[in-house]
């Protein structure tokens, strides 16, 4: 049970105080991850980790930190959706990351999953996994034969977007040169090629774009939680 990834960038978390622009990065740039390694939002951030440094310039360095904890996710959140539209009953089991839900659901500890599609697709091609539907509105390209569930009856469509965050209080103008740098990256041609065969769509939005879309993903979740809360 899959549904289409869709890459978000709005800005990155600093490490240190926000030194002076003309110096900026002056140190390196922590990135943190909430989520273990080898799972997409790993892997996305880490690609996406290197580009950026290529276009910020002066020696830039970003560490991507691994720091599992993040709760309510979308794969989460599309079970219980689906829970709700079709009348099922799945339990949600919780790993951390998708890395470890790809190796209990081939060792059949667990009968179905749900996760990004680009993070399950290889597994497809090689006959391991069965894709039985994707969350969204129209079907993949990639997998064109495989349905929706709006489809089959289901109306679930769960989007996941992936974003870049500061702290408040960073300096605008370095603000700005982060989002260049991120928006740069993104359309370098060799990133292109890249996110292609990590089977990863990429669609930019800047910080304004994704502040509009963390608030529509917002009302959607306490839509959700007034009928399915989750623990």
């Amino acid at each position: 049970m899959l549904r289409n990834l869709f890459f978000a960038g709005g800005l990155v978390a600093l490490m240190g105080a926000a030194p002076a622009l003309a110096e900026y990065p002056e140190k390196p740039i922590e990135l943190i991850v909430a989520f273990a390694p080898c799972g997409g939002t790993d892997v996305a951030a880490r690609s996406v980790a290197l580009f950026m440094e290529k276009h910020l310039g002066n020696g830039a360095k970003i560490a991507v930190v691994n720091k599992p904890g993040a709760g309510g996710s979308s794969d989460h959140i599309g079970l219980l959706q689906l829970n709700q539209q079709a009348g099922t009953s799945f339990k949600p089991a919780f790993f951390g990351s998708t890395a470890p839900v790809r190796q209990a659901l081939l060792g059949g500890h667990i009968p179905a999953a749900t996760m990004n599609l680009s993070e399950a697709l290889e597994l497809q091609r090689s006959g391991d996994f069965h894709i039985l539907g994707i969350m969204a509105e129209d079907r993949n390209p990639a997998i064109p034969d495989v349905p929706t569930f709006k489809e089959k009856g289901a109306d679930v469509v769960v989007t996941t977007s992936r974003g870049l965050a500061a702290p408040a209080g960073v300096d605008p103008a370095i603000i700005e040169k982060l989002q260049t740098a991120l928006q740069a990256a993104l359309a370098d041609p060799d990133y292109a090629e890249n996110a292609k065969k990590a089977d990863i769509p990429v669609a930019y939005l800047n910080a304004t774009e994704y502040r509009g879309l963390i608030d529509q993903i917002v009302g959607n979740l306490e839509a959700t939680w007034k009928q399915t809360p989750w623990r």
